[in-house]
């Protein structure tokens, strides 16, 4: 990835599929957005939820909140 940042000219010539590594960094971020905003999108949940039920908010509860989510989802 760092020698397609670099110099796309002189990495192709070294052999290095440029276009294939520019879409796979592409895919890369993407994906890695995507885990982030279920992640965020978890524990806003959670802290909608603990809100409305009177609950503190805690980092623990969030926590917990967001595994259990998660856990769900994979289920």
């Amino acid at each position: 990835m760092v020698a397609t940042a670099n110099d796309r000219d002189a990495a192709g010539l070294m052999g290095i599929n440029t276009s294939q590594v520019t879409t796979f960094s592409y895919a890369l971020s993407s994906l890695t957005a995507a885990f982030a905003g279920v992640l965020i999108a978890a524990a806003h949940h959670a802290e909608v939820i603990a809100h409305k039920a009177g609950e503190p908010i805690t980092p623990l509860s969030t926590i917990m909140t967001v595994a259990k989510t998660a856990s769900r989802a994979t289920n």
